[in-house]
């Protein structure tokens, strides 16, 4: 895709994530705002994680286009929140260290975005998403062969729910 195109397309999901209701706004590379959805715990709520794991969706290098294997795995992820209507997810794009930490920032920011795009467009409430742009600073592998760096081109979706904290124990 051309860097017009990929700009254009990259200007629409922020267009439609924003619309979706998301308000914070993080810069990216090129002047444009990745905007994110922060995802806060209600009033004496916890977060504690559901146990399900949900495969990473792998990117080409310098790609945030999403591939038939990447689009079955969101749809589990689409099902299984779909099934559990109290599940929240976060989206973590990351990126090997190819490129300038800038350019990953927004790049790693572009693919959770898409992420967030296909599910919102699958039936997920976007207030139900987070979007986190992480860029090369999470390896899961060394990034030394290209094989190594092609693990670290992801998004990873984390599952949690909300569950009600139990009140502190003590003399009142």
């Amino acid at each position: 895709m051309s860097q017009p195109g990929r700009c254009a397309l990259f200007m629409s999901l922020c267009m439609a994530v924003a619309l979706a209701g998301c308000t914070t706004r993080t810069p990216i590379a090129n002047g444009s705002l990745l905007t994110q959805k922060p995802l806060a715990a209600p009033e004496k709520m916890e977060k504690t994680e559901t146990g399900v794991i949900i495969p990473p969706i792998h990117f080409g290098l310098d790609s945030s286009e999403l591939s038939s294997e990447a689009k079955k795995i969101i749809g589990q992820a689409i099902d299984t929140m779909k099934a559990q209507p109290k599940l929240y997810a976060t989206l973590q794009g990351h990126t090997c260290s190819n490129g300038s930490p800038e350019h990953n920032r927004a790049l790693s920011g572009q693919r959770a975005a898409i992420v967030m795009k296909y599910m919102v467009d699958g039936g997920i409430a976007a207030d139900r998403l987070g979007a986190v742009s992480m860029g090369p600073g999470s390896p899961v592998a060394p990034n030394t062969t290209e094989a190594q760096k092609a693990l670290n081109r992801r998004v990873e979706i984390h599952l949690y729910t909300w569950k009600d904290a139990k009140p502190a124990k003590g003399k009142h």
